[in-house]
């Protein structure tokens, strides 16, 4: 079977499958389709720099405490970038993407890169409050956790009438990042759009810094319905990714 047919039945499996909670303990059946097709899956290597930032992306990455992986541990929704100068929303299949930056850009949502650490504290107590208090009860988190997101380089901030709409924080290591916190602030279409908006900026602002790969923090099989829809609209796939942190002998 080719990869690119395995991850579309992959896709199609967990669409109806996935959720927040475990549950291929209570679908075996399910579980071993979703090992069968990820073994058509190549695996690619994310070899840790040693960096604050690589350490970053690759806790959620391993999902192993004993050093070895199975199939269904290192499944991964990645988006793929391409080389400069190749642009991230070129082609037939990111025109629901482009489409929807424009109505951010029509509906007056702006965006810019925030390098002043006095404002990330100020955005992150704001994005805590508002993940304490989401008008979405199933959305709420009475303790967010998240200050190590101050000690991250690439901070995004999308705003709306002059009200912070949209953040994104973003690890680099080498040719990887992760998607570690990319969350609206606000609710309504602006907010919606915005996301679309998000991710190209985003996109494009790691293809300049050479990376290759943008990985979720969550794996596939706990991706709420919206939300993986949302990924593939935007290029999102699923991917197999082994973290090796033990030095490659030549």
């Amino acid at each position: 079977m080719h990869a690119d047919d395995a991850e579309t039945q992959l896709a199609a499996l967990l669409a109806e499958h996935a959720g927040e909670r475990p549950w291929e303990h209570r679908r075996p059946r399910v579980a071993w389709q979703a090992d069968q097709l990820l073994k058509h899956l190549p695996a690619s290597v994310y070899r840790p720099s040693g960096s604050f930032e690589s350490e970053v992306i690759a806790a959620p990455l391993r999902r192993s405490r004993i050093g070895l992986s199975s199939r269904l541990q290192q499944a991964v929704t990645m988006l793929e970038l391409p080389e400069a100068p190749r642009r991230y929303d070129e082609g037939r299949e990111r025109a629901t993407q482009r489409r929807k930056a424009r109505q951010a850009e029509r509906l007056g949502v702006t965006w810019r890169v925030v390098d002043d650490p006095a404002e990330k504290q100020r955005l992150l107590d704001a994005a805590l409050d508002y993940e304490r208090n989401h008008p979405q009860e199933q959305y709420r988190s009475e303790a967010p956790e998240h200050g190590e997101l101050l000690d991250i380089d690439l901070w995004l901030v999308a705003e709306h009438e002059g009200a912070p709409l949209l953040l994104s924080v973003t690890p680099v290591d080498g040719a990887w990042s992760l998607l570690r916190y990319f969350r609206t602030l606000q609710e309504g279409p602006a907010a919606s759009a915005a996301r679309y908006l998000m991710t190209g900026v985003l996109a494009e602002e790691l293809i300049r810094r050479g990376v290759r790969h943008l990985c979720d923090t969550r794996t596939p099989f706990r991706l709420p319905a919206g939300l993986q829809h949302f990924s593939r609209m935007v290029g999102f796939r699923v991917r197999r990714v082994k973290v090796e942190t033990a030095p490659v002998l030549s």
